[in-house]
């Protein structure tokens, strides 16, 4: 299956129950990833899409799922047996300012990449 841009083929029926979900007024609707977390932190029992990289970094009080008896990690998905992962894109002028030049520079050092993998992510150039 390939993937929609906003990643809702992965679950079938999703793309169709999202309208409905939101058109209820007894289902909070959040502006934000931060609200979101915030508010499934909040409420017991909820079920939210948050990913592994915000719940580690911002420290959030959220537990993840396995899907189809795969558990998210650094690993799996760097290995492909968590399939449901985000891939994040940078994008500059061609000819970036000094600033950029050193930010871009910042975030392809092994440092950068080492901060990455300890808040669930990869990084892939």
């Amino acid at each position: 299956m390939t993937p929609t841009p906003n990643g809702l083929n992965f679950f079938p029926g999703m793309e169709e129950s999202l309208p409905k979900a939101r058109a209820r007024g007894d289902i909070p609707v959040a502006q934000t990833d931060q609200d979101n977390a915030t508010a499934a932190e909040s409420i017991t029992g909820s079920l939210t899409m948050a990913t592994w990289l915000q719940i580690l970094s911002e420290k959030r009080k959220l537990q993840p799922v396995t899907i189809d008896g795969a558990v998210p990690s650094v690993k799996t998905v760097a290995d492909g047996t968590y399939p449901y992962s985000k891939t994040l894109y940078m994008v500059h002028a061609e000819n970036p300012t000094p600033a950029v030049a050193a930010f871009i520079a910042f975030l392809r050092s092994p440092e950068f990449a080492q901060e990455l993998e300890r808040n669930g992510a990869v990084l892939v150039e």
